[in-house]
């Protein structure tokens, strides 16, 4: 590991095995600070910044994770994968009123369509059916996404055990 770790490792694959090896070993704090280095030379898709607040937490600096959320939040209101890590953070620590705020910039500002619907899944995902529905009922109103949200619909009840209330989400 020593003799590998003082290679200077160029190429991107051999990096992120590199990363996700570090993290795997509990060195926390070398892969945040390789993921960074890569992060400002490298455009930072998604996916990339999601694994980047996963080591933060991983390393214990939560306070980190939670400023980044927070900014991204800001920053991307209509990018409904924020709110969504971020509120699974609080409703793992037991804080359902804080999961339910990061979502509301989201709420505010997205309108009905096809990202607001992908939210209402996210917010399915983490148990908030109630914001979830009212998303889908809201793409029905405004008359976008009106059969993929009546779809939602269903599977959001056929997955949470009400058979009557998805064969009326078929029959509407």
């Amino acid at each position: 590991l020593d003799e590998f770790a003082d290679l200077e490792i160029s190429d991107k694959p051999t990096r992120e095995a590199w990363i996700s090896m570090l993290r795997e070993l509990g060195k926390f704090e070398q892969a945040v600070q390789l993921f960074e280095e890569d992060a400002a030379t490298d455009q930072f898709p998604v996916q990339q910044r999601r694994e980047l607040l996963e080591m933060y937490r991983d390393s214990g600096r939560e306070p980190e994770m939670l400023e980044q959320y927070r900014k991204l939040i800001e920053e991307q209101p209509n990018n409904w994968i924020w709110p969504e890590g971020l509120s699974r953070f609080y409703l793992e620590n037991g804080d359902v009123a804080a999961a339910r705020e990061a979502w509301m910039p989201f709420l505010k500002h997205e309108k009905p369509g096809a990202n607001y619907l992908q939210g209402a899944e996210a917010l399915m995902g983490v148990g908030m059916d109630d914001l979830a529905l009212q998303c889908a009922e809201d793409c029905i109103t405004a008359d976008t996404q009106t059969s993929p949200a009546y779809l939602f619909l269903y599977e959001l009840h056929t997955f949470r055990g009400d058979l009557e209330k998805a064969t009326l989400m078929l029959n509407r």
